[in-house]
């Protein structure tokens, strides 16, 4: 394609379409974790993760579901809300212009932000500077007392304390034999 049918193509209906595209192939290219080609984490190791995360929460619920007097033994179960979040470092840039002819002044905020990156192996990582952890969405315990209004009452006012979830999200049964 030579260079007049290029400029013929971009003074054209279609120059605001083929804007669009250029811009979404660069922020492909230079934003990594957008492309599928270089992430690393797929939605199977996500899911892992909180399968992981649920079960953590589980084992420890039950440990202390079990130490309290009355419950007995137990099993639990624990729905989360969404998957684990992660916060990364971002980089800010604002250059501010102004322009001022006799009749008038303006001024333009241009805005910048990008994800900062560290090289790792040859490959472009975001830095990640916090993960936020999947919030509980419901608890299930069956346990040995779980019929004795008291023992129920006490191991939903201690899961409502963990995970600051209203106890209608809470439910406390008798285990089965």
């Amino acid at each position: 394609m030579d260079v007049q049918s290029l400029k013929k193509l971009l003074r054209g209906k279609n120059a605001g379409l083929i804007l669009i595209l250029v811009i979404f192939g660069l922020v492909m290219i230079f934003i990594p974790g957008l492309s599928s080609g270089d992430s690393k984490t797929s939605p199977r190791d996500t899911e892992d993760d909180n399968l992981e995360y649920a079960k953590t929460l589980e084992a420890r619920v039950k440990t202390i579901v079990e130490s309290l007097d009355g419950a007995g033994r137990c099993e639990v179960m624990i729905t989360l809300e969404n998957g684990a979040e992660q916060v990364f470092a971002v980089e800010s840039r604002e250059n501010r212009t102004e322009s001022a002819d006799s009749e008038r002044t303006s001024s333009a905020l241009d805005s910048q932000r990008s994800i900062l990156t560290v090289s790792s192996g040859g490959e472009q990582r975001p830095i990640i500077v916090r993960r936020i952890e999947p919030k509980v969405r419901g608890v299930v315990i069956a346990c040995e007392g779980g019929d004795d209004a008291a023992t129920a009452l006490m191991i939903t006012d201690a899961v409502r304390t963990l995970f600051d979830i209203p106890s209608a999200n809470i439910c406390v049964i008798k285990l089965s034999t």
